[in-house]
Protein backbone atom coordinates (compact mmCIF):
# COMPACT_ATOMS: atom_id res chain seq x y z
CA UNK A 1 0.00 0.00 0.00
CA UNK A 2 1.11 3.31 -1.22
CA UNK A 3 2.59 5.77 1.56
CA UNK A 4 0.07 8.57 1.05
CA UNK A 5 -2.87 6.43 1.08
CA UNK A 6 -1.69 4.64 4.06
CA UNK A 7 -1.79 8.01 5.85
CA UNK A 8 -5.12 9.17 4.69
CA UNK A 9 -6.40 5.42 5.74
CA UNK A 10 -4.73 6.44 9.33
CA UNK A 11 -6.12 10.33 9.41
CA UNK A 12 -9.20 10.53 7.46
CA UNK A 13 -10.87 8.07 10.20
CA UNK A 14 -9.93 9.68 13.00
CA UNK A 15 -10.93 13.38 11.56
CA UNK A 16 -14.13 12.22 10.26
CA UNK A 17 -14.48 10.57 14.36
CA UNK A 18 -13.79 14.26 15.85
CA UNK A 19 -15.45 16.18 13.39
CA UNK A 20 -19.02 13.81 14.24
CA UNK A 21 -18.43 14.27 17.82
CA UNK A 22 -18.29 17.90 17.20
CA UNK A 23 -21.32 18.14 15.43
CA UNK A 24 -23.23 15.90 18.22
CA UNK A 25 -22.27 17.90 20.92
CA UNK A 26 -23.60 21.21 19.06
CA UNK A 27 -26.51 19.53 17.67
CA UNK A 28 -27.57 18.74 21.34
CA UNK A 29 -26.93 21.99 22.70
CA UNK A 30 -28.77 23.73 19.76
CA UNK A 31 -32.11 23.13 21.77
CA UNK A 32 -30.95 24.37 24.88
CA UNK A 33 -29.70 27.71 23.65
CA UNK A 34 -32.81 28.44 21.60
CA UNK A 35 -34.54 28.08 24.82
CA UNK A 36 -32.29 30.03 26.76
CA UNK A 37 -32.49 32.83 24.31
CA UNK A 38 -36.08 32.62 24.39
CA UNK A 39 -36.50 32.72 27.93
CA UNK A 40 -34.03 35.95 28.10
CA UNK A 41 -36.71 37.51 25.85
CA UNK A 42 -39.43 36.36 27.84
CA UNK A 43 -38.26 38.00 30.82
CA UNK A 44 -38.49 41.29 29.28
CA UNK A 45 -41.84 41.16 27.91
CA UNK A 46 -42.71 40.14 31.39
CA UNK A 47 -40.92 43.42 33.17
CA UNK A 48 -42.24 45.39 30.47
CA UNK A 49 -46.11 44.22 30.57
CA UNK A 50 -45.90 44.35 34.77
CA UNK A 51 -44.33 47.74 34.69
CA UNK A 52 -47.71 48.78 32.02
CA UNK A 53 -49.93 47.25 34.59
CA UNK A 54 -48.36 49.00 37.51
CA UNK A 55 -48.67 52.33 35.88
CA UNK A 56 -52.19 51.53 35.03
CA UNK A 57 -52.87 50.68 39.23
CA UNK A 58 -51.92 54.10 39.82
CA UNK A 59 -54.64 55.63 37.94
CA UNK A 60 -57.00 53.51 40.08
CA UNK A 61 -57.19 50.61 37.31
CA UNK A 62 -57.40 47.21 38.39
CA UNK A 63 -54.97 44.23 37.22
CA UNK A 64 -57.37 42.38 35.60
CA UNK A 65 -58.83 45.82 34.17
CA UNK A 66 -54.89 46.85 33.11
CA UNK A 67 -54.34 43.71 31.46
CA UNK A 68 -57.31 43.56 29.51
CA UNK A 69 -56.75 46.69 28.13
CA UNK A 70 -53.18 45.75 27.39
CA UNK A 71 -53.86 42.55 25.80
CA UNK A 72 -56.60 43.56 23.59
CA UNK A 73 -54.14 45.71 21.49
CA UNK A 74 -51.87 42.81 21.44
CA UNK A 75 -54.27 40.17 20.08
CA UNK A 76 -56.01 42.65 17.51
CA UNK A 77 -52.87 43.17 15.77
CA UNK A 78 -51.85 41.03 12.86
CA UNK A 79 -48.28 40.52 12.37
CA UNK A 80 -46.86 39.47 8.65
CA UNK A 81 -43.05 38.95 9.63
CA UNK A 82 -40.48 36.33 8.50
CA UNK A 83 -38.08 34.94 10.74
CA UNK A 84 -35.47 32.76 9.32
CA UNK A 85 -37.66 31.82 6.46
CA UNK A 86 -40.16 31.23 8.65
CA UNK A 87 -43.59 33.13 8.73
CA UNK A 88 -44.87 34.49 11.85
CA UNK A 89 -48.56 36.61 11.87
CA UNK A 90 -49.64 35.91 15.48
CA UNK A 91 -48.99 37.21 19.21
CA UNK A 92 -47.92 33.47 20.67
CA UNK A 93 -47.64 34.45 24.03
CA UNK A 94 -49.63 33.48 27.25
CA UNK A 95 -50.52 36.01 29.97
CA UNK A 96 -51.37 35.20 33.27
CA UNK A 97 -51.79 37.81 36.50
CA UNK A 98 -52.56 37.16 39.75
CA UNK A 99 -53.07 39.19 43.08
CA UNK A 100 -50.83 39.35 46.32
CA UNK A 101 -52.18 35.66 47.24
CA UNK A 102 -51.34 33.87 43.95
CA UNK A 103 -55.00 33.63 43.00
CA UNK A 104 -55.36 33.75 38.88
CA UNK A 105 -57.03 36.85 37.68
CA UNK A 106 -56.35 37.25 34.13
CA UNK A 107 -55.62 34.54 32.12
CA UNK A 108 -55.37 36.04 28.22
CA UNK A 109 -56.52 31.91 27.37
CA UNK A 110 -59.73 32.22 29.86
CA UNK A 111 -58.72 28.90 31.45
CA UNK A 112 -57.55 28.80 34.28
CA UNK A 113 -59.01 32.44 36.06
CA UNK A 114 -59.98 32.16 40.09
CA UNK A 115 -57.36 29.02 40.58
CA UNK A 116 -55.08 29.34 43.05
CA UNK A 117 -51.06 29.52 41.32
CA UNK A 118 -49.45 29.85 44.31
CA UNK A 119 -47.85 26.90 44.65
CA UNK A 120 -46.52 27.35 41.03
CA UNK A 121 -42.47 28.34 41.07
CA UNK A 122 -42.87 31.63 39.01
CA UNK A 123 -45.50 32.81 41.41
CA UNK A 124 -44.31 31.54 44.39
CA UNK A 125 -40.97 32.49 44.00
CA UNK A 126 -41.82 36.12 42.48
CA UNK A 127 -44.05 36.74 45.73
CA UNK A 128 -40.70 36.04 47.29
CA UNK A 129 -38.86 38.74 45.48
CA UNK A 130 -36.87 36.63 43.74
CA UNK A 131 -36.70 35.18 39.91
CA UNK A 132 -39.82 33.11 39.28
CA UNK A 133 -39.99 30.75 36.39
CA UNK A 134 -41.74 26.98 35.90
CA UNK A 135 -42.02 25.08 32.50
CA UNK A 136 -44.93 22.57 32.41
CA UNK A 137 -45.41 19.66 30.04
CA UNK A 138 -48.74 18.49 28.67
CA UNK A 139 -47.46 15.38 27.74
CA UNK A 140 -44.81 14.32 30.30
CA UNK A 141 -42.99 11.81 27.28
CA UNK A 142 -43.13 15.00 25.25
CA UNK A 143 -40.31 17.62 25.40
CA UNK A 144 -42.19 19.82 22.84
CA UNK A 145 -45.46 20.06 24.42
CA UNK A 146 -43.69 21.99 27.66
CA UNK A 147 -44.44 25.69 28.20
CA UNK A 148 -41.63 27.82 29.93
CA UNK A 149 -43.46 30.67 32.30
CA UNK A 150 -41.12 33.53 33.74
CA UNK A 151 -42.68 35.97 35.72
CA UNK A 152 -41.83 39.61 37.12
CA UNK A 153 -43.62 41.49 39.99
CA UNK A 154 -47.00 44.01 39.86
CA UNK A 155 -45.99 46.77 42.31
CA UNK A 156 -48.00 49.40 43.97
CA UNK A 157 -44.52 51.38 44.98
CA UNK A 158 -42.30 49.09 46.90
CA UNK A 159 -45.05 46.59 47.72
CA UNK A 160 -45.64 43.16 45.37
CA UNK A 161 -49.44 43.23 44.92
CA UNK A 162 -49.62 40.34 42.31
CA UNK A 163 -47.05 38.49 39.82
CA UNK A 164 -47.07 38.41 36.15
CA UNK A 165 -46.01 35.86 34.31
CA UNK A 166 -45.75 35.07 30.83
CA UNK A 167 -45.66 31.70 28.51
CA UNK A 168 -44.44 30.49 25.42
CA UNK A 169 -44.97 27.10 24.03
CA UNK A 170 -41.56 25.30 23.64
CA UNK A 171 -43.16 23.98 20.10
CA UNK A 172 -43.08 27.51 18.96
CA UNK A 173 -39.29 27.51 18.49
CA UNK A 174 -39.13 24.24 16.96
CA UNK A 175 -39.02 25.24 13.48
CA UNK A 176 -36.21 27.51 14.15
CA UNK A 177 -34.21 24.04 16.22
CA UNK A 178 -34.23 22.50 13.17
CA UNK A 179 -33.50 24.71 10.93
CA UNK A 180 -30.15 25.53 12.98
CA UNK A 181 -29.25 21.72 12.98
CA UNK A 182 -29.78 21.24 9.35
CA UNK A 183 -27.39 24.06 9.33
CA UNK A 184 -25.26 22.55 11.31
CA UNK A 185 -25.01 19.45 9.89
CA UNK A 186 -24.12 20.80 6.11
CA UNK A 187 -21.98 23.28 7.76
CA UNK A 188 -19.96 20.69 9.35
CA UNK A 189 -20.18 18.41 5.98
CA UNK A 190 -19.03 21.03 4.15
CA UNK A 191 -16.01 21.79 6.72
CA UNK A 192 -15.46 17.56 6.71
CA UNK A 193 -15.28 17.74 2.67
CA UNK A 194 -12.78 21.47 2.82
CA UNK A 195 -10.25 19.55 5.44
CA UNK A 196 -10.30 16.37 3.63
CA UNK A 197 -9.37 17.95 0.55
CA UNK A 198 -6.91 20.16 2.39
CA UNK A 199 -5.38 16.77 4.16
CA UNK A 200 -5.46 14.91 0.91
CA UNK A 201 -3.42 17.66 -0.71
CA UNK A 202 -0.80 18.04 2.57
CA UNK A 203 -0.45 14.40 2.23
CA UNK A 204 0.40 14.31 -1.90
CA UNK A 205 2.71 17.03 -0.62
CA UNK A 206 4.26 15.85 2.42
CA UNK A 207 5.00 12.43 0.48
CA UNK A 208 6.27 14.08 -3.20
CA UNK A 209 9.72 13.80 -2.22
CA UNK A 210 9.32 10.29 -0.77
CA UNK A 211 7.84 9.56 -4.54
CA UNK A 212 10.43 11.44 -6.17
CA UNK A 213 13.18 9.74 -4.44
CA UNK A 214 11.74 6.34 -4.87
CA UNK A 215 11.26 6.83 -8.39
CA UNK A 216 15.06 7.88 -8.59
CA UNK A 217 15.75 4.40 -7.11
CA UNK A 218 14.05 2.72 -9.41
CA UNK A 219 15.92 4.20 -12.25
CA UNK A 220 19.01 3.73 -10.85
CA UNK A 221 18.14 0.13 -10.43
CA UNK A 222 17.05 -0.13 -13.53
CA UNK A 223 19.94 0.90 -14.86
CA UNK A 224 19.23 4.01 -16.44
CA UNK A 225 21.03 7.55 -16.12
CA UNK A 226 19.36 10.24 -13.75
CA UNK A 227 20.42 13.36 -11.37
CA UNK A 228 18.73 13.85 -8.58
CA UNK A 229 15.75 15.30 -7.91
CA UNK A 230 15.04 18.34 -6.22
CA UNK A 231 13.59 17.46 -2.38
CA UNK A 232 13.74 21.18 -1.72
CA UNK A 233 15.54 21.40 2.11
CA UNK A 234 15.32 19.79 5.46
CA UNK A 235 15.60 16.17 6.42
CA UNK A 236 14.17 14.72 2.87
CA UNK A 237 17.05 16.76 1.21
CA UNK A 238 19.27 14.80 3.50
CA UNK A 239 17.89 11.73 3.00
CA UNK A 240 18.24 12.32 -0.74
CA UNK A 241 22.30 13.64 -0.32
CA UNK A 242 23.17 10.37 1.60
CA UNK A 243 21.55 8.27 -0.95
CA UNK A 244 23.40 10.20 -3.59
CA UNK A 245 26.18 9.56 -2.21
CA UNK A 246 25.79 5.84 -1.09
CA UNK A 247 24.50 5.28 -4.79
CA UNK A 248 27.90 7.17 -6.15
CA UNK A 249 30.18 5.06 -3.96
CA UNK A 250 28.74 1.62 -4.95
CA UNK A 251 28.13 2.41 -8.31
CA UNK A 252 31.97 3.21 -8.36
CA UNK A 253 33.22 -0.16 -7.14
CA UNK A 254 31.01 -1.65 -9.29
CA UNK A 255 31.94 0.15 -12.39
CA UNK A 256 35.49 -0.26 -11.99
CA UNK A 257 35.31 -3.68 -11.01
CA UNK A 258 33.09 -4.21 -13.99
CA UNK A 259 35.83 -2.23 -16.43
CA UNK A 260 38.42 -4.17 -14.63
CA UNK A 261 36.99 -7.30 -16.00
CA UNK A 262 36.07 -6.45 -19.06
CA UNK A 263 39.06 -4.98 -19.98
CA UNK A 264 41.28 -7.55 -18.83
CA UNK A 265 39.04 -10.21 -20.76
CA UNK A 266 39.35 -7.92 -23.98
CA UNK A 267 43.03 -7.37 -23.35
CA UNK A 268 43.77 -11.26 -23.25
CA UNK A 269 43.28 -11.49 -27.19
CA UNK A 270 46.18 -9.04 -28.66
CA UNK A 271 48.29 -10.20 -25.67
CA UNK A 272 48.56 -13.39 -26.79
CA UNK A 273 48.76 -12.58 -30.07
CA UNK A 274 51.55 -10.10 -29.77
CA UNK A 275 53.49 -12.32 -27.27
CA UNK A 276 52.92 -15.26 -29.90
CA UNK A 277 54.58 -13.36 -32.54
CA UNK A 278 57.74 -11.82 -30.72
CA UNK A 279 58.22 -15.58 -29.42
CA UNK A 280 58.28 -16.60 -33.07
CA UNK A 281 60.42 -12.93 -34.08
CA UNK A 282 63.04 -14.67 -31.66
CA UNK A 283 63.69 -17.63 -33.88
CA UNK A 284 64.97 -17.56 -37.52
CA UNK A 285 62.58 -17.19 -40.28
CA UNK A 286 62.15 -15.80 -43.72
CA UNK A 287 61.93 -12.62 -44.18
CA UNK A 288 58.67 -12.42 -45.46
CA UNK A 289 57.11 -14.24 -42.52
CA UNK A 290 59.06 -11.71 -40.17
CA UNK A 291 57.69 -8.94 -41.90
CA UNK A 292 54.39 -10.49 -41.34
CA UNK A 293 54.58 -11.23 -37.77
CA UNK A 294 55.93 -7.69 -37.10
CA UNK A 295 53.00 -6.23 -38.54
CA UNK A 296 50.92 -8.54 -36.57
CA UNK A 297 52.12 -6.62 -33.36
CA UNK A 298 51.77 -3.71 -34.99
CA UNK A 299 48.11 -3.70 -35.35
CA UNK A 300 47.35 -5.74 -31.79
CA UNK A 301 49.35 -2.85 -30.39
CA UNK A 302 47.46 -0.38 -31.97
CA UNK A 303 43.67 -1.96 -31.54
CA UNK A 304 45.09 -2.35 -27.49
CA UNK A 305 45.55 1.68 -28.04
CA UNK A 306 42.22 2.46 -29.52
CA UNK A 307 40.68 -0.27 -26.76
CA UNK A 308 42.07 2.20 -23.92
CA UNK A 309 41.16 5.12 -25.90
CA UNK A 310 37.87 3.89 -26.67
CA UNK A 311 37.23 2.40 -22.77
CA UNK A 312 38.66 6.20 -21.46
CA UNK A 313 36.11 8.10 -23.83
CA UNK A 314 33.12 6.02 -22.75
CA UNK A 315 34.06 5.84 -18.97
CA UNK A 316 34.15 10.07 -19.06
CA UNK A 317 30.60 9.38 -20.68
CA UNK A 318 28.99 6.97 -18.25
CA UNK A 319 30.28 8.80 -15.57
CA UNK A 320 27.94 11.56 -16.00
CA UNK A 321 24.91 12.31 -15.22
CA UNK A 322 23.85 15.52 -16.46
CA UNK A 323 25.81 17.92 -19.66
CA UNK A 324 27.89 20.27 -17.44
CA UNK A 325 29.02 22.54 -20.57
CA UNK A 326 25.73 22.68 -22.65
CA UNK A 327 25.85 25.21 -25.70
CA UNK A 328 23.86 25.85 -28.92
CA UNK A 329 25.74 23.74 -31.82
CA UNK A 330 24.88 23.84 -35.09
CA UNK A 331 24.44 20.15 -36.19
CA UNK A 332 24.21 20.54 -39.49
CA UNK A 333 27.61 22.67 -39.32
CA UNK A 334 29.67 19.50 -37.33
CA UNK A 335 28.19 16.78 -39.48
CA UNK A 336 29.50 18.47 -42.53
CA UNK A 337 33.03 18.78 -41.31
CA UNK A 338 32.29 15.21 -39.94
CA UNK A 339 31.63 13.78 -43.02
CA UNK A 340 34.34 15.85 -45.40
CA UNK A 341 36.94 14.25 -42.58
CA UNK A 342 35.90 10.84 -43.93
CA UNK A 343 35.94 11.27 -47.38
CA UNK A 344 39.55 12.61 -47.02
CA UNK A 345 40.53 9.62 -45.11
CA UNK A 346 38.55 6.90 -46.33
CA UNK A 347 39.05 7.78 -50.64
CA UNK A 348 36.90 4.12 -51.37
CA UNK A 349 34.29 5.40 -49.75
CA UNK A 350 32.06 8.49 -50.59
CA UNK A 351 29.82 10.00 -47.84
CA UNK A 352 27.43 11.96 -49.00
CA UNK A 353 25.21 14.74 -47.38
CA UNK A 354 22.00 16.00 -47.26
CA UNK A 355 21.45 18.09 -44.22
CA UNK A 356 19.32 20.85 -42.92
CA UNK A 357 20.19 23.57 -40.93
CA UNK A 358 19.14 22.32 -37.58
CA UNK A 359 20.81 23.78 -33.89
CA UNK A 360 20.82 21.50 -30.81
CA UNK A 361 21.64 22.02 -27.02
CA UNK A 362 24.71 20.34 -25.93
CA UNK A 363 28.08 19.32 -25.57
CA UNK A 364 30.20 19.42 -29.04
CA UNK A 365 32.87 18.03 -28.09
CA UNK A 366 30.68 14.53 -27.59
CA UNK A 367 28.28 14.96 -30.29
CA UNK A 368 31.05 15.41 -32.75
CA UNK A 369 32.51 12.08 -31.16
CA UNK A 370 29.58 10.23 -31.48
CA UNK A 371 28.32 11.12 -35.03
CA UNK A 372 32.11 10.68 -35.85
CA UNK A 373 31.66 6.77 -34.54
CA UNK A 374 28.39 6.53 -36.51
CA UNK A 375 30.23 7.57 -39.90
CA UNK A 376 33.23 5.68 -39.13
CA UNK A 377 31.15 2.31 -38.14
CA UNK A 378 29.22 2.95 -41.76
CA UNK A 379 32.02 3.62 -43.89
CA UNK A 380 34.16 0.53 -42.17
CA UNK A 381 31.25 -1.44 -43.22
CA UNK A 382 30.73 0.11 -46.45
CA UNK A 383 32.20 -2.02 -49.51
CA UNK A 384 35.03 -0.53 -51.63
CA UNK A 385 33.83 1.93 -53.61
CA UNK A 386 30.61 2.23 -52.11
CA UNK A 387 28.58 5.11 -50.75
CA UNK A 388 27.54 6.32 -47.08
CA UNK A 389 24.58 8.64 -46.37
CA UNK A 390 24.17 11.41 -44.21
CA UNK A 391 20.91 13.19 -43.38
CA UNK A 392 19.95 15.77 -40.96
CA UNK A 393 16.23 16.73 -40.54
CA UNK A 394 13.59 19.32 -38.45
CA UNK A 395 10.85 16.38 -37.41
CA UNK A 396 8.02 17.40 -35.15
CA UNK A 397 11.11 19.69 -33.34
CA UNK A 398 13.70 17.23 -32.68
CA UNK A 399 17.13 16.55 -35.01
CA UNK A 400 16.82 13.44 -36.73
CA UNK A 401 20.33 12.52 -37.90
CA UNK A 402 20.45 9.18 -40.50
CA UNK A 403 23.22 7.52 -41.59
CA UNK A 404 22.68 4.92 -43.66
CA UNK A 405 25.47 2.16 -45.53
CA UNK A 406 25.65 -0.02 -48.57
CA UNK A 407 27.09 -2.67 -46.37
CA UNK A 408 25.59 -6.34 -45.26
CA UNK A 409 23.67 -5.03 -42.82
CA UNK A 410 23.20 -6.95 -39.32
CA UNK A 411 22.00 -9.88 -38.72
CA UNK A 412 18.76 -10.81 -36.72
CA UNK A 413 20.45 -12.52 -33.70
CA UNK A 414 22.87 -9.28 -33.48
CA UNK A 415 19.99 -6.86 -33.76
CA UNK A 416 19.57 -6.58 -29.64
CA UNK A 417 23.01 -6.73 -28.71
CA UNK A 418 24.65 -3.88 -31.31
CA UNK A 419 24.80 -1.35 -28.86
CA UNK A 420 26.53 -3.96 -25.84
CA UNK A 421 30.02 -3.19 -24.71
CA UNK A 422 32.71 -5.02 -26.68
CA UNK A 423 30.09 -6.66 -28.96
CA UNK A 424 31.18 -6.61 -32.47
CA UNK A 425 30.24 -7.89 -35.83
CA UNK A 426 33.39 -8.63 -38.43
CA UNK A 427 34.10 -6.08 -41.06
CA UNK A 428 34.33 -6.70 -44.58
CA UNK A 429 37.67 -5.46 -44.59
CA UNK A 430 38.95 -7.96 -41.53
CA UNK A 431 39.45 -5.10 -39.06
CA UNK A 432 38.64 -6.03 -35.75
CA UNK A 433 36.49 -3.65 -33.50
CA UNK A 434 36.59 -2.23 -30.22
CA UNK A 435 33.01 -2.90 -29.86
CA UNK A 436 32.28 0.35 -27.80
CA UNK A 437 31.60 2.92 -30.44
CA UNK A 438 27.91 2.34 -30.87
CA UNK A 439 27.67 2.49 -26.56
CA UNK A 440 29.29 5.69 -26.61
CA UNK A 441 26.56 6.89 -29.22
CA UNK A 442 23.72 5.72 -27.19
CA UNK A 443 24.99 6.91 -23.95
CA UNK A 444 25.58 10.37 -25.54
CA UNK A 445 21.66 10.17 -26.71
CA UNK A 446 21.14 9.54 -23.44
CA UNK A 447 23.16 12.92 -21.69
CA UNK A 448 21.22 14.67 -24.53
CA UNK A 449 17.72 13.67 -23.96
CA UNK A 450 17.24 11.64 -26.98
CA UNK A 451 17.77 8.44 -28.31
CA UNK A 452 19.59 6.01 -30.66
CA UNK A 453 18.28 3.31 -33.19
CA UNK A 454 20.50 1.25 -35.73
CA UNK A 455 18.10 -0.93 -38.12
CA UNK A 456 18.72 -2.63 -41.35
CA UNK A 457 17.49 -0.90 -44.29
CA UNK A 458 15.01 -1.85 -46.83
CA UNK A 459 17.06 -3.25 -49.11
CA UNK A 460 20.96 -2.60 -48.54
CA UNK A 461 22.38 -2.08 -45.31
CA UNK A 462 22.33 -0.52 -42.15
CA UNK A 463 20.50 2.83 -40.79
CA UNK A 464 21.80 4.34 -37.58
CA UNK A 465 18.80 6.66 -36.49
CA UNK A 466 20.12 9.44 -34.00
CA UNK A 467 17.23 11.67 -32.42
CA UNK A 468 17.88 14.98 -30.41
CA UNK A 469 15.95 17.79 -29.54
CA UNK A 470 16.22 21.30 -30.94
CA UNK A 471 17.29 24.07 -29.02
CA UNK A 472 14.76 26.49 -28.15
CA UNK A 473 14.26 29.56 -29.69
CA UNK A 474 15.73 32.48 -26.75
CA UNK A 475 13.14 35.50 -26.83
CA UNK A 476 14.39 38.75 -27.39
Amino acid sequence: MKLHVRLLLTILPVLGLGIYLLARSVLGDVRQQYLESMEETMVDASTVLACIVSERLEHGATVDEAMRHAMIAVHNRTLNVRIYGKAKSAVNLHVLATDAAGVVVFDSYDEVVGQDFSRWNDVLRTLRGEYGARSTRKDPDDPDTSTLYVASPILDGDQIIGVLSVGKPAGSVRQFIDVARRNTIRASQWAALAVAGMLILLTLWVTRPIRRLIEYAEQLRQGRRASRPDLGAGEMARLGDAFQGLHDELAGRHYAERYIQTLTHEMKSPLAAIRGAAELLQEDMPAADRARFIGNIQRESERLSRLADSLLRLSIVEGKTALEDSTAVALDVLCAAIANSASTSEAAVRVRTDLAPVVVTGDEALLRQAIGNLVQNAVEFSPVAGEVSLTLRNENAAAVLRVQDQGPGIPEYALSRVCERFYSLARPNSAKSTGLGLSIVSEVAQLHSGDFTLVNGEQVGAVATLRLPIAPIASS
